[in-house]
């Protein structure tokens, strides 16, 4: 090779290669002496580069609801093992802002909800590569939506309202009077529905909640109502008898 130096017989020579791609190089070296013989039987030796894997990564994820796992099945993950056996190698994730990384086995639920970066690492001799790429992923909370108070009534001719609390999601809120089948759109306002109160007015709302790739709620209800009306019974006497000086009294019922 032209890399080589010339040497005399019996003496000893270096060899710098100037090579840095991975690979496997075979050199052969010549030798002559003064009287310009040359020979070089035998004299070769093989040089190989190696480093630590290359990972590439292409693709995304869709979110999930908490408690679900990722589906990776849309990511395409290409190792080169760069002349080095790799001996260990998988998918690797964790919480956007946390340090460490951790191992992901495919179907392994994620209970905590939030965002998440995904990588895939392997690993030989010479050290280990984490995937360039960085995919990025949503855990979604689970959907819900309560009342704060299920049942509210108030004096006719008032607003009646209800709150809603606990909300994770979208909420989508229907009232009616009479039947579940004529209901309409309620409209929501800070957190609140309210609906005008009318003498035997009774209204049913229906409320669902979802918040992204996690399923909605079952309908939770409410019901907001005309107070009664207080009502008097008189017991009518025929006949008072007096009683002293104390004034005649008659009997009534408040209800």
């Amino acid at each position: 090779d032209t890399e080589d130096p010339k040497v005399k017989l019996s003496e000893t020579a270096s060899f710098k290669s100037t090579k840095t791609e991975v690979g496997v190089y075979k050199y052969t070296v010549t030798v002559s002496d003064k009287c310009s013989n040359t020979s070089n039987s035998d004299l070769h030796y093989t040089l190989s580069i190696s480093d630590k894997p290359t990972v590439s990564l292409l693709g995304s994820v869709a979110d999930i609801c908490q408690g679900s796992a990722f589906d990776l099945t849309s990511l395409t993950k290409n190792v080169v093992d760069n002349q080095k056996t790799i001996t260990t190698e998988g998918w690797k994730y964790r919480k956007s802002g946390a340090e460490t990384w951790l191992d992901y086995t495919t179907g392994t639920p994620v209970s905590d909800a939030g965002t998440y970066e995904i990588k895939y690492y392997a690993e030989n001799s010479c050290g280990g590569t984490y995937s360039e790429a960085t995919v990025t992923a949503n855990v979604d909370a689970t959907s819900h939506v309560e009342f704060a108070d299920a049942e509210v009534s108030v004096c006719p001719g008032n607003k009646a309202t209800v709150t809603l609390q606990n909300v994770v999601g979208d909420v989508t809120a229907y009232i009616w009077k009479d039947k579940e089948a004529d209901k309409l759109p309620a409209t929501i306002t800070d957190g609140k529905i309210s609906q005008d109160i009318n003498d035997g007015d009774v209204w049913n709302i229906s409320v669902t909640a979802k918040n992204g790739a996690c399923a909605p709620t079952s309908p939770v209800k409410a019901m907001m109502s005309a107070a009664a009306r207080p009502s008097v019974t008189i017991t009518e006497t025929t006949a008072l008898c007096k009683d002293g000086d104390e004034p005649a009294q008659q009997n009534a019922l408040l209800t």
